[in-house]
């Protein structure tokens, strides 16, 4: 989805549900690893940008109301029920975590030699190029060896 159009929507949304008219902002962040976010104490509503712009309108949506029920439940409640009793009447799916998004891959590779799995990171690993990791599936050891270009989308 276009940025300019992410942006419209969310505020709509925001306009729509009573945040804007209660000091409430719209923001686009630069995190990798995180959909949306609430923040309470800036009043604010998050979107990532590179989230934005590999995912559809629907996917956008979904987050944006997400993280507005967030708001009116109150931040500081999470996922607990009073932030599932917003979720389902803003029509979202009541989860903590999202699934079938897209998200900009890691500029770290690990590939499992035994079972073949495939693993990046954000973060460079802490022992890059020493055996010291297990793949999530087999169990047999990994290395963190490759460095790719970030930017290409995984999921």
């Amino acid at each position: 989805m276009e940025i300019s159009q992410a942006r419209d929507l969310a505020i709509d949304l925001m306009d729509r549900h009573g945040l804007t008219e209660g000091g409430w902002r719209f923001r686009f962040i630069r995190s990798r690893r995180i959909l949306g976010q609430c923040r309470k104490e800036r009043r604010e509503i998050c979107l990532s940008v590179f989230f934005t712009a590999l995912n559809d309108e629907g996917r956008i949506e979904q987050t944006i109301l997400h993280e507005i029920a967030h708001a009116l439940a109150g931040c500081e409640n999470g996922h607990g029920p009073a932030w599932k009793t917003q979720a389902v009447r803003l029509g979202v799916r009541p989860r903590s975590v999202a699934r079938n998004v897209r998200m900009p891959q890691g500029r770290y590779k690990a590939h499992c030699p035994k079972c073949g799995d495939v693993g990046f990171a954000h973060r460079r690993p802490k022992y890059l190029g020493q055996a010291q990791y297990k793949c999530k599936i087999c169990r047999s050891t990994i290395t963190w060896l490759v460095r790719v270009e970030s930017g290409n989308a995984s999921g």
